[in-house]
């Protein structure tokens, strides 16, 4: 599983960052995690709202910190939908 977090400058990244670790340690999955905030590479991906959450290149959340449960149900459904 690949997950990107995108930021441009809002600097919430390192707290959705946590949120995303702290789910994929309690559900016991690996993932890579890339934390991109240079312009040129947040340019590639069609996002306007920051910070945004990409996973296996699917958006899951733009403009907020994502809450744990929502989390959760993002790979819950990766999993087993």
């Amino acid at each position: 599983m690949k997950i990107t977090i995108l930021d441009l400058g809002v600097a919430e990244y390192p707290e959705v960052e946590r949120v995303i670790r702290d789910v994929l340690s309690e559900m016991d999955i690996n993932a890579d995690i890339t934390v991109l905030t240079d312009i040129t590479d947040v340019a590639r991906f069609p996002i306007t709202a920051f910070p945004a959450v990409i996973i296996d290149g699917e958006v899951k959340c733009t403009g907020n910190i994502p809450r744990k449960d929502d989390v959760q149900k993002w790979f819950t459904e990766d999993y087993c939908g």
